[in-house]
């Protein structure tokens, strides 16, 4: 049962990803992700094995920026990140800016969200209502041949 527990774990965690898009937002996204499966993983797993995920989990700007700090532990400039907690003080120290106000960029987001799910639905409705003007002229058409047709045998009828 464990062993589908890790399996499942880290195939959902592949698709937990950061990098490309570095902003806080993202950052913070990607963090309450991991936190989520950190969480849920098994007592017993190994703090290096929950690390090694995280890492795993790196593109991009992401991984570059990991890979640099990585070469100072080398050198001896930084510390040796050893669990997860450290590696999130750590990368909030780099992706958030101390002048992050992330209720702010929450509600910049849902207004960006907004006026784009806006501009969706006005050009939604300008199609519906050329479908319908095209639907109203194809209804004309086929009573105006209706009425001819009928008048045409009317006419017949009276011959």
């Amino acid at each position: 049962m464990q062993v589908n527990q890790v399996y499942i774990s880290r195939n959902l965690f592949f698709y937990i990803l950061f990098g490309e898009d570095i902003s806080a937002l993202s950052y913070i996204a990607w963090e309450r992700e991991i936190d989520d499966l950190v969480h849920s993983f098994h007592i017993r797993q190994s703090k290096y094995y929950i690390l090694t995920l995280c890492i795993s989990s790196f593109v991009g700007h992401a991984r570059e920026w990991w890979e640099y700090r990585q070469s100072k532990v080398e050198r001896g400039r930084k510390s040796l990140i050893q669990n997860w907690s450290e590696l999130r003080a750590c990368m909030r120290r780099t992706f958030i800016p101390p002048s992050f106000d992330l209720d702010h960029e929450i509600e910049k987001k849902k207004i960006e969200i907004t006026r784009r799910k806006e501009e969706k639905l006005t050009i939604l409705l300008r199609e519906i209502r050329e479908l319908e003007e095209k639907e109203r002229i194809r209804i004309q058409r086929r009573e105006q041949n209706e009425r001819e047709k009928f008048e045409q045998e009317l006419r017949e009828e009276e011959e």
